[in-house]
């Protein structure tokens, strides 16, 4: 497995990923890629990277970051992190939250986030997340339907002092 930079050309694969878990999020993964790879294009695009993981030449998950909504200049949030079906289990996904969370601390970040969901399909990934350091530290109750609550989980860059 190799990890490398996202390109356009993989957008379709990576949405389709993403929608293969949860199709509502389809046009959500969509229009986050169109939107990074033109902020590439027009030069904006100074602290959001995506990475993608390919095996025998095809790209098989996803994870990234991005800055915060509201500014801080060393917090970032992890961007989708999905892999395709076939690759769940075989330590893709762990792979590709290491090589971002490493990129993250490069840029100088010292905090992580990411948003994650509550439902039992999202167990694997929280107790990946918990793995690498994340903890639960906001719920938002109900947030994608009654009783799915959405999860923000955060964990300390570098010596965690």
């Amino acid at each position: 497995m190799q990890i490398r930079e996202m390109l356009p050309e993989d957008t379709a694969e990576m949405v389709s990923i993403i929608a293969a878990h949860e199709e509502w999020d389809r046009s959500y993964a969509q229009e986050y890629f169109d939107g990074y790879f033109q902020r590439v294009k027009d030069g904006t695009n100074s602290s959001e990277l995506n990475f993608v993981a390919v095996v025998d030449d095809v790209a098989v998950g996803t994870c990234g970051y991005a800055p915060p909504k509201m500014a801080s200049d060393d917090v970032l949030w992890g961007t989708w992190l999905y892999v395709h079906e076939s690759q769940r289990g075989t330590g893709t996904g762990g792979a590709l939250l290491k090589h971002t969370l490493e990129a993250m601390q490069k840029v100088g970040a010292r905090k992580a986030y990411l948003e994650t969901s509550s439902d039992e399909s999202y167990a694997t990934a929280v107790a990946l997340y918990q793995s690498f350091g994340f903890e639960i530290e906001g719920t938002l109750k109900d947030y994608y339907e009654k009783g799915e609550d959405l999860l923000i989980m955060g964990a300390v860059l570098g010596d965690k002092e």
